[in-house]
């Protein structure tokens, strides 16, 4: 009897572990699923907050040297204001000038087209420009094709292209071809 109730004993003890095994195990499973969302949040917290804190740096950086810019050129306006006021007056006094040039440059043109103008009246008067002056054209040389350079009149050929060494000819005799 001794051995059977040792071995009740001892299945007892081994199933009171299984249940306090058990039990831990749910406590644990337990705490855990409570503890992890709010490790997962205060996580998530710090590195937004740290983000937030590294930008609100970075914004307070560029803020601040816009700040400067500002000054700077509030400082500067008055001086940039004034060459501005300059400029615009070289840019006008320019502007007079090249109107002025241009309307002298016109009746320049306009006393010079009348002067020829008044030359070809007096020579239409004399009679240097009109019949007479056709006639000369009758009587001057009249090219049909220009000889071009490079080119001479060969009688045997017409027109013909300089050859690149010249050739030298024997006697007065065009139409022999012999050549030194």
């Amino acid at each position: 009897m001794c051995v059977l109730w040792q071995a009740k004993e001892l299945e007892s003890l081994h199933h009171l572990r299984k249940t306090f095994m058990n039990d831990l195990l749910s406590r644990a499973k337990k705490a855990d699923a409570e503890c992890k969302p709010p490790r997962k949040v205060s996580l998530l917290a710090a590195s937004s907050t740290t983000e937030l804190e590294k930008d609100l740096q970075q914004l307070s950086k560029f803020h601040h040297n816009v700040m400067q810019e500002n000054r700077t050129l509030k400082t500067n306006m008055p001086y940039l204001q004034s060459r501005l006021n300059i400029v615009v007056g070289h840019v006008q006094k320019l502007e007079t000038a090249l109107e002025a040039a241009h309307s002298e440059v016109e009746s320049t043109c306009e006393r010079r087209r009348q002067g020829l103008q008044r030359i070809r009246e007096m020579l239409f008067a004399r009679g240097t420009v009109g019949a007479s002056a056709a006639a000369e054209k009758l009587h001057s040389a009249q090219i049909a094709k220009p000889i071009i350079p490079g080119q001479r009149r060969l009688p045997w050929k017409g027109l013909r292209s300089v050859p690149s060494a010249p050739a030298i000819y024997f006697g007065t005799d065009w139409s022999s071809k012999e050549l030194l």
